[in-house]
């Protein structure tokens, strides 16, 4: 648990399983220096702010074959009712053949208006496994920025889930280098983003070796006077072959003030490759809120199960219990039981 930055020890709890190390990283930036170079900075001069500042962090290591069971979590708790910027670092090392998931969190009060500016590297040797499952729900006035950086080895597995749900100023840069033939990554994101937000994610996946695979599935519900942006990146580098990188983004805008940028993009220097990409943006759909209407589910509930379906097609079984909830309570939303609706009705 960190607070403002700092990291809380009374508030640890649980134990980790056996090849399993979480500590300060505040002991590492000590005695080692900054934990990334300029190269994993992709020239971005937030993250290299954070880089010179940071004075607190996780550092994870799993070791060669071992497994994290239950899941790692990490929070990040912003309370101060004063302007302050927190700049914390992750650091995660997971071994060959190990697997991992690490549940991140960062909250906020509503009376907060601090800026979190947070990079988070990702090391994953041969044939590792990591699942990180990020999300984001600040209070209105907050800013976050953040950076990650993740490269895999021979067979190494990542998959990524990120939701964003809160602050008034976001923006995520994800980079991913598939760096050793067999590595591969699944990434996927729920941007929500009602009045007075504006959040941006950032993608770019490098496929610097043979045979890899990235999938990248990202989707945005806008409300009124919001406006989101995605950016993803696909780079086939030179010399490669039997690359297949698919990417979609889809989104739903709410009202006729929301606003939604999208950019999915392919840049491809080798023949042999299986790439796809694609994007959506649009409102409900009239013949699906006929249908409902037509069974007698008044037209508000109708918006609201049909807005909740669209965010669900993402996930088999969100990483966040409250997605549901938050999402109805951010845009206003009824459902059919709270207008006391039933298919027997």
């Amino acid at each position: 648990v960190f607070v403002d930055g700092f990291l809380v020890a009374d508030f640890a709890e649980g134990k980790l399983g056996n090849g399993i190390v979480a500590s300060n990283l505040a002991e590492s930036l000590e005695t080692l220096g900054p934990l990334m170079d300029s190269d994993e900075l992709h020239g971005q001069p937030l993250a290299a702010l954070n880089v010179a500042f940071a004075r607190h962090g996780a550092q994870i290591e799993v070791k060669p074959g071992a497994t994290s069971n239950p899941p790692i979590h990490l929070l990040f708790a912003s309370d101060s009712t004063q302007p302050q910027a927190c700049q914390p670092q992750i650091a995660i090392n997971v071994g060959a053949n190990a697997r991992a998931e690490i549940n991140i969190h960062f909250i906020g009060g509503s009376s907060s208006s601090s800026w979190v500016n947070v990079v988070t590297r990702a090391v994953l040797d041969s044939g590792a496994q990591l699942t990180i499952n990020r999300t984001q729900d600040y209070g209105p006035a907050q800013t976050h920025t953040e950076l990650t950086d993740a490269r895999l080895s021979a067979d190494a597995t990542l998959n990524v889930t990120m939701i964003d749900a809160g602050g008034a100023l976001v923006r995520n840069d994800l980079y991913v280098q598939l760096a050793e033939p067999g590595a591969s990554c699944e990434l996927a994101g729920l941007l929500l983003c009602a009045e007075n937000q504006h959040v941006d994610n950032h993608i770019n996946v490098d496929h610097l070796a043979a045979h890899t695979a990235s999938q990248q599935r990202f989707r945005s519900i806008v409300g009124a006077q919001g406006r989101g942006v995605f950016r993803g990146k696909v780079s086939v580098h030179k010399g490669t072959h039997g690359i297949s990188a698919d990417q979609s983004s889809d989104n739903l805008l709410l009202a006729d003030s929301a606003e939604i940028n999208t950019k999915p993009e392919l840049e491809i220097y080798a023949d042999d490759v299986k790439c796809s990409h694609g994007a959506t943006i649009g409102e409900l759909d009239d013949s699906q809120l006929f249908y409902l209407r037509s069974r007698g589910m008044p037209e508000p509930a109708a918006r609201g199960l049909l807005t909740l379906a669209f965010a669900k097609a993402l996930f088999a079984q969100s990483p966040w219990p409250r997605v549901d909830e938050r999402i109805v309570e951010k845009f206003g939303l009824a459902l059919p039981e709270d207008v006391g609706w039933s298919p027997s009705t």
